[in-house]
């Protein structure tokens, strides 16, 4: 059969499985493809009907320059990228192309899954793309996939009506869809439906309610949803199924920054004295430090949380996140001269921290360095295009041109 099909007729079949979410299918073709150029795409796109994210954003990404060549690349990698919470960076991916008109719906589309995953506040964005033209045209489409990408942008930007809409309609399209029953699972599990949103995750290889991916998944739309008991909920019990998950600690530091400081104070206390008493858990002790840290008043200035970033850095080392963090506090302290020597430092370690240049920037502007101020400002508008700043920074280095 190998020798009596095309490289395109192979290819074709892939995505015919992709499409239709069809594993079995799928796994064969991975099996007949040893050896051949297009093995990559069909384990990579594998990872991702299996749930493995990790796994496929590695194998797309050390095969990137062959993966472009074929149609669903973007595809695979864009989502890869957004199951590990990195919408960010599939918007950069995506402003980095040279979109012809033929492959601009697909990219739109994407582009809408990424903005209704930022963390800042993109509701305009969102919904200035989901009125555009290339948008408007799913309406009549039945193309799985792009029926997908509306129900899983709208589920994300917490309309869980109109994403049940889309994903209803996805599963009339193919019913067994691994991504379709993954949503149209956590839309009823966010209902309350339990018994039948269990049903639908059976398909996506979700066996249990509490399936780690799923936990995590929930306690990201809650805290997008601002329902921070809920996702607190959701990652403490994430984090007692796989204490090692920095996504889950993470989670829990934000959903305890929301709602309720002294409970997260109490709670993260616990968990990282389960940490301390056991080798291996460096990162997460440091993790759990930081959100205490935090949780403190690290970054209002506060001296309590001093002592835990220090513990995290004593902990984990001198990482650049841990180095940005006690900047942030002698900032905020008013001990500029310390915070400046932390961001520098910080750099020196990771060269690309968009947090130490937006730092630097306003120790610069405050100072009156104005050509520090710019390099900092350009520094950090290339690495962090999407950011929380974005806007103050434009603004300041429009200035700072104009003068």
């Amino acid at each position: 059969e190998r020798g009596a099909l095309s490289v395109e007729a192979r290819l074709i079949r892939l995505l015919a499985f992709f499409i239709l979410g069809d594993r079995q299918r799928l796994a064969d073709a991975v099996y007949h493809l040893k050896g051949e150029p297009e093995e990559h795409i069909a384990q990579t796109i594998m990872y991702l009907l299996e749930g493995d994210w990790k796994a496929a954003q590695r194998s797309s990404s050390s095969n990137g320059e062959q993966m472009k060549r074929h149609p669903f690349w973007l595809r695979v990698r864009a989502l890869a990228l957004l199951a590990r919470d990195r919408p960010e960076e599939v918007l950069q991916m995506l402003d980095a192309l040279e979109t012809s008109a033929a492959s601009r719906q697909t990219t739109d589309r994407l582009r809408l899954r990424a903005w209704a995953k930022m963390d800042v506040d993109s509701g305009e964005h969102f919904k200035a793309l989901a009125e555009s033209p290339a948008i408007k045209t799913i309406e009549a489409s039945t193309h799985v996939h792009a029926l997908i990408d509306l129900g899983a942008a709208y589920f994300w930007h917490g309309e869980m009506d109109v994403a049940k809409g889309w994903i209803k309609r996805a599963l009339e399209r193919s019913p067994r869809h691994p991504e379709a029953n993954w949503f149209m699972g956590l839309i009823l599990r966010h209902e309350g439906n339990r018994k039948a949103s269990l049903q639908h995750l059976a398909l996506a290889s979700v066996e249990t309610e509490d399936d780690p991916r799923l936990l995590l998944e929930l306690g990201q739309v809650y805290l997008e949803l601002d329902r921070n008991m809920l996702a607190q909920k959701m990652f403490y019990k994430a984090v007692l199924l796989d204490r090692k998950d920095l996504r889950a600690l993470r989670g829990l530091g934000r959903s305890y920054l929301g709602w309720d400081h002294e409970l997260g104070k109490r709670d993260l206390t616990r968990i990282l004295a389960s940490y301390e008493n056991q080798t291996g858990f460096k990162s997460q002790a440091a993790e759990v430090l930081r959100w205490l840290a935090i949780l403190h008043g690290s970054r209002k200035g506060k001296e309590e949380g001093l002592p835990f970033l220090k513990r995290a850095t004593a902990a984990a080392g001198p990482l650049g996140e841990l180095l940005v963090g006690q900047a942030v506090y002698f900032e905020r302290a008013g001990n500029i001269e310390q915070a400046r020597k932390l961001y520098v430092k910080a750099l020196r370690r990771d060269s690309t921290l968009a947090a130490a240049h937006i730092g630097l920037a306003r120790i610069a502007l405050q100072t009156k360095k104005r050509r520090m101020a710019r390099d900092h400002l350009v520094k950090y508008l290339e690495l962090e295009p999407y950011g929380a700043d974005v806007d103050w920074a434009r603004k300041e280095l429009e200035q700072l041109v104009n003068k």
